[in-house]
């Protein structure tokens, strides 16, 4: 018997940068339970931040001082061994819906797409 299919998600790795983002990460994480493997840029969060993020096993944390907000996603993306094809990028006050997230499982044939806000 041969595996079902492979969702999508599986080839996703959430991508958020963060600083001072105590507020929202928790909200935010909570939403990408689905992703086997989220990256977090933090800034040198001086709030509960990291505190936060530590309470999801799937998140792996790298700490970077703040030059620019595209040096940041280029660290995020090339410098953290991100094993996916794909990256979702997003801001850590992002709320991921049901909806974007079952949209994003059955597109088997994805060649890219940009969801505003």
């Amino acid at each position: 018997m041969s595996p079902g299919p492979i969702s999508m998600l599986d080839h996703i790795t959430p991508v958020l940068l963060t600083y001072n983002e105590a507020e929202n990460i928790g909200r935010t994480l909570s939403h990408l339970r689905w992703a086997k493997d989220i990256v977090v840029v933090d800034s040198n969060s001086t709030d509960s931040t990291l505190q936060i993020v530590a309470t999801f096993p799937q998140v792996r944390v790298f700490n970077r001082r703040y030059d620019t907000h595209a040096d940041k996603w280029r660290f995020a993306a090339e410098e953290t061994s991100i094993a996916t094809d794909w990256i979702l990028r997003l801001d850590a006050d992002y709320q991921v819906t049901d909806e974007l997230i079952a949209e994003l499982a059955h597109n088997s044939n994805a060649q890219g797409a940009h969801y505003p806000r």
